[in-house]
């Protein structure tokens, strides 16, 4: 409208109003204060006589109401009475009332709690625990080992009952060149051997023993083994102040021995490696027939 912040304001009386102040608009006449209390008087006159006109049909319809109720017949209104109350027995839930939630006589600094009583399930859980608990102690603590297992028991049995059946055949032959010559013999036990090598000694010595940080195992030269037998010492007891790991507490005895037959095989391929040749040149392994001699004693690791 043009009238900018001072769009609607209160103005002072109008000299030529004889009935009072007045609203305006910039400099338009709105409403006559006079005018705006008789029309909010007559709004709440409209309002009360409708309330008046409500309350009155209530009144109305209450006395009607009443005045039919009178008017059945006692038999009738029995009747009506006891079909309601079969209809509360055929459907309890859906005419049951609110319960009232009570509170207790606790009161701490003026905070009350509901009387709510724990539902019964939950004390059948807590009492289901309580009987649950004794029989695990009694099972778990006081049961003899050969009856109850742990499962780290259970694993290491497991795992000794498949390891005497895997090395059954080996378990017969004790330590020596007898049963590293018999394992070579075997392409079974070979592969057995390999994968053995390769998941715990290619690091070191490459996928196919050509050397990596330790020596080549497939050249005719060897720095600490003089005979076949140095070479599963070699793996158990470890060599050149640690650079050679001990596998002992790794490794068990017929494992050591199939991975010291597999680096026996490996002679004679002569792959090339980034180290070369190191040590000497030794005899020959001893072939099955020749077995039966003296362990010899190695100072350092195969190869």
């Amino acid at each position: 409208m043009g009238t900018g912040p001072q769009l609607w304001r209160r103005t002072m009386p109008d000299p030529n109003d004889k009935q009072g102040k007045v609203w305006k608009i910039g400099d338009e006449t709105v409403m006559r204060a006079d005018d705006f209390r008789k029309k909010q008087a007559e709004e709440l006159e409209k309002q009360a006589a409708q309330l008046d006109e409500v309350t009155r049909r209530y009144l109305e319809a209450q006395a009607a109401y009443f005045e039919a109720l009178r008017a059945i017949p006692h038999a009738d209104l029995a009747a009506v009475q006891t079909m309601q109350a079969r209809q509360v027995a055929a459907h309890p839930q859906e005419h049951q009332q609110p319960v009232r939630d009570e509170l207790t006589d606790h009161n701490y600094d003026g905070i009350q709690e509901y009387d709510n009583p724990t539902p019964g399930w939950w004390h059948m859980v807590f009492y289901g625990c309580i009987v649950f608990s004794v029989f695990y102690v009694l099972l778990v603590h006081f049961t003899p080992s050969s009856v109850w297992k742990t499962r780290e028991e259970r694993y290491e049995m497991v795992k000794a009952r498949a390891l005497e059946k895997q090395f059954a055949e080996l378990n017969k032959i004790p330590m020596g060149e007898e049963k590293i010559l018999k394992i070579m013999s075997e392409p079974a036990w070979l592969k057995q051997g390999e994968a053995i090598f390769k998941g715990t000694c290619a690091v070191c010595h490459g996928q196919d023993g050509e050397g990596l940080v330790g020596p080549n195992m497939t050249d005719d030269v060897y720095k600490n083994v003089k005979t076949l037998m140095d070479i599963p010492l070699v793996i158990s007891e470890g060599a050149a102040n640690g650079a050679m790991p001990s596998q002992k507490n790794i490794l068990n005895e017929n494992e050591i021995a199939l991975v010291a037959a597999y680096v026996a095989s490996l002679r004679g391929k002569n792959l090339q490696g980034p180290r070369g040749p190191e040590g000497e040149p030794i005899a020959p392994w001893p072939t099955a027939g020749e077995s039966g001699g003296e362990p010899g004693a190695g100072d350092g690791s195969a190869g």
